[in-house]
């Protein structure tokens, strides 16, 4: 679960999510990894507790599986994120970080990254089996969301690029030109300088899928926000995007946030809990949610 800024509602997603995940589907494990600021145990109804992610990075323990903690919620559990001061992530840590996160034995995991598209985060989000955006429909936020997607469709490039053994300056100069001009411009470049590597990278942007949840709708000229970023990331990079639904926005969810309390369990069956049911059925299945119009909501949008 990713976002590319903070305040879109990241966290309060995971937990509600997780929470649903293992209420309906099966045990799950929640990992806070948000290196700059870790507050999913406050979703959770939780103390902060030292140890968790920090523990396991720093090689206080062995395994992700001594750091879980077992929450009164049945099959849900939880790894507390790094509190206080921000935490640097090497690459090293990072990949023994994911081989880690393979290795526990819940069959459902979710990520809360932090709301920035460093290298860290990046490794994180492409490592996933469903790697998730998370809007609000305003500009900032999608604008933010497109930057972090430009991100994504530069790490695809400098992976096949580390493929084709094209590396120092050239790769650094291609890399820096993916930046600055239009994908197409750059894939023909590369099938000039050798056969075949456009056609590749056309390839490896096609395979990539991006799972996007637009959250905080208050309007229904909001519901076209997931549809617009869907139609100029697949347009303009290649890269697809299953909208897996919008989320509206409901009072109850800030109010839940602030007791400390998740809000699918305290609130069961009602609008915002209806949704993200709906958003999290489709999310496990990995298809795109019909629009909140077509699927009769009972949430009465403005």
């Amino acid at each position: 679960m990713a976002s590319g800024k903070g305040g879109v509602g990241r966290s309060f997603l995971t937990a509600n999510l997780g929470h649903l995940l293992a209420r309906d589907i099966g045990p799950v494990t929640l990992l806070d990894l948000d290196f700059n600021g870790a507050n999913l145990h406050t979703f959770l109804g939780e103390q902060a507790t030292r140890g968790g992610v920090e523990a396991f990075l720093r090689g206080g323990v062995p395994s992700l599986a001594g750091v879980v903690k077992h929450l009164a919620i049945p099959g849900l559990d939880f790894v507390p994120g790094p509190l206080e001061t921000p935490q640097r992530v090497t690459a090293r840590e990072c990949t023994r970080l994911i081989r880690a996160v393979r290795r526990l034995e819940t069959p459902w995991t979710l990520l809360d990254l932090p709301g920035d598209a460093g290298r860290t985060v990046l490794d994180l989000f492409m490592a996933a089996d469903r790697p998730v955006i998370v809007v609000v429909p305003e500009p900032a936020a999608v604008e933010n969301a497109h930057r972090f997607i430009k991100r994504v469709y530069v790490r695809v490039l400098d992976n096949r690029l580390r493929a084709a053994a094209i590396r120092g300056e050239e790769r650094e100069e291609l890399l820096h030109a993916a930046a600055a001009q239009p994908p197409e411009r750059l894939l023909k470049r590369l099938e000039d300088l050798e056969t075949g590597l456009g056609e590749h990278l056309r390839h490896d942007l096609e395979m990539t899928t991006l799972y996007l949840i637009v959250n905080q709708v208050r309007h229904r000229s909001d519901e076209a926000t997931g549809l617009s970023i869907k139609n100029a990331v697949q347009s303009y990079f290649g890269i697809s995007v299953c909208h897996v639904g919008a989320v509206p926005f409901d009072e109850e969810a800030w109010l839940s946030a602030r007791r400390r309390h998740l809000h699918t369990r305290e609130a069961v069956g009602d609008d915002l809990a209806v949704h993200l049911e709906q958003v999290l059925a489709s999310l496990v299945e990995g298809v795109e949610l019909v629009s909140a119009r077509q699927a009769t909501p009972r949430v009465q949008l403005l």
